[in-house]
């Protein structure tokens, strides 16, 4: 299969990734799903705290009070200098990267369901900023209408039964389609809910969101630039871009025990809020990609893996009011 193409070819090249947080890197058709796998040019930081380096105080050096956030700053800026390092060494086609940069890297957190420590016991939980207020811009009910979106039995997607399907019918490619409105969306959440009703594993399923064209995204053209963030019947997940016909990597394939396996409905959901995109399956955080360098555009489905064959419900797209 092609990883989006099938798994992308992908889908899936270099941004940074992560919440986990992480950098911008790229899909699959299962590309998120292709067996051709997409590039693997922008990868996602390991988090500083996964790989912990013990440092010795010098004699009569810092205070012990002192001693474990000098630690801990050391061992970022030097995980963060190396994962850069070892990504220009990759691909010797990145941009540079500056100092300024390589800081803010450094205070990204990789993915995992334990990213974020647990408040003590006894102690309420600290609270962020409030959630911004939402409007609904699309509210797409499949069983109900599914005028304005591709409607061909014997091409990538259809409607039947009350329920919308998408298929990634020719082997080594994906399927991407827009949702049908003129909207170009910066800030926004989009969420649907999936299920795997047909082919082999390893298909993938998700959304594309700040589509810069060039259309049409009718599930059959392979050429565009957007993110890709995808879940996987085998239990996995991961975040691409694609520029023209050829993907980059920001969160390559990962598992994850909160991606159900196998024919398991999902609601998959994306938060974009200016360069951070968060990526949740069934209301749980997969990852936090930072530093997102496409600003805003179209929205739509993306479905990845030979043969792969899903069923799409309810679709919607809310922006902040």
């Amino acid at each position: 299969m092609v990883r989006p193409t099938s798994r992308p070819v992908p889908p899936p090249a270099r941004e940074a990734a992560p919440a986990p947080v992480a950098r911008e890197v790229a899909p699959a058709t299962r590309a998120p799903i292709l067996q051709q796998e997409p590039p693997r040019s922008e990868t996602a930081l390991p988090p500083a705290a996964e790989h912990p380096t013990s440092v010795a105080a010098p004699a009569g050096g810092l205070p012990s009070g002192r001693l474990i956030p000098a630690v801990l700053l050391v061992t970022v800026a030097a995980v963060a200098t190396l994962a850069v390092v070892m990504v220009r060494g990759a691909n010797s086609q990145l941009p540079e990267v500056s100092e300024a940069e390589v800081a803010r890297l450094a205070t990204t957190v990789a993915s995992s369901p334990n990213s974020v420590p647990a408040a003590p016991a006894g102690e309420p939980a600290p609270s962020g900023p409030a959630a911004p207020a939402l409007r609904t811009a699309m509210d797409v009910r499949f069983a109900d209408d599914a005028s304005g979106w591709p409607n061909n039995p014997a091409s990538t997607a259809w409607s039947a039964n009350g329920e919308y399907h998408v298929m990634a019918r020719t082997p080594g490619q994906f399927v991407a389609i827009g949702a049908p409105t003129s909207d170009r969306f910066g800030d926004m959440t989009v969420s649907a809910t999936f299920r795997k009703v047909g082919g082999p594993a390893g298909g993938g399923y998700g959304f594309i969101i700040r589509d810069q064209g060039p259309g049409p995204r009718d599930g059959v053209n392979q050429i565009g630039q957007y993110y890709v963030l995808e879940v996987g019947d085998r239990g996995e997940y991961g975040i691409w871009r694609r520029e023209g016909d050829r993907w980059l990597d920001l969160i390559p394939w990962t598992p994850s025990d909160l991606v159900p396996q196998g024919g398991a409905p999902n609601e998959v959901t994306v938060q974009a809020n200016g360069q951070e995109l968060t990526f949740l399956v069934n209301g749980k955080v997969l990852a936090n990609l930072v530093g997102a360098v496409l600003r805003d555009g179209g929205v739509g489905i993306f479905v990845g893996g030979d043969l792969n064959e899903v069923v799409v419900d309810r679709f919607t797209v809310q922006t902040p009011t």
